[in-house]
């Protein structure tokens, strides 16, 4: 579950410019783990966001109630929810303009604050694991107009044990 700091056009404070998707990491990804998840975000906004992951409980209010009641539960066929979000590691891979007068509009970018070039005479990126950065707080806060991606490799989604 992912939770952007904005309220929906009813409540006010609208802003559509960001957005997060999840997806099961690859095996093929850099330190990869089963059951990690990845996060990409796109933040068009001039201003920072954050953004909270969560898992909620997949039992049912209904079989909570029996079990407080001491009447008997059925298993929860989803098997136990994984560690909250926030107190999960998290690999950072943040993209934002070189030029910031130019926004989006930059010709070059920056990967966790750093210019991304090619390697001298092989013209090709740095290996992709060497860029990230240990994120630092629980909410993932991104700047404005960045776009990017972070990897939570303890995050043991069941839904992404085992993929191929």
């Amino acid at each position: 579950m992912i939770a952007l700091t904005q309220v929906m056009p009813y409540e006010g404070d609208f802003k559509p410019g960001t957005r997060g998707y999840m997806s099961c990491t690859p095996k093929t990804a850099p330190g990869y783990k089963d059951g990690s998840v990845t996060l990409l975000y796109i933040n068009t906004n001039p201003t920072n966001s954050s953004i909270l992951m969560y898992q909620q409980s997949r039992v049912n209010v209904e079989q909570q109630q029996r079990s407080h009641a001491g009447m008997d539960v059925e298993a929860d066929p989803w098997g136990p929810t994984p560690p909250p979000f926030p107190l999960l590691p998290r690999t950072e891979y943040v993209m934002t303009p070189q030029d910031a007068k130019l926004g989006v509009l930059s010709r070059d970018v920056k990967l966790n604050g750093k210019p991304l070039a090619l390697v001298e005479g092989a013209h090709l990126l740095p290996p992709i694991a060497s860029l990230g950065a240990a994120g630092s707080e629980a909410n993932f806060v991104v700047p404005g107009q960045s776009y990017g991606f972070a990897v939570y490799p303890e995050a043991a989604a069941p839904a992404c044990m085992g993929t191929k």
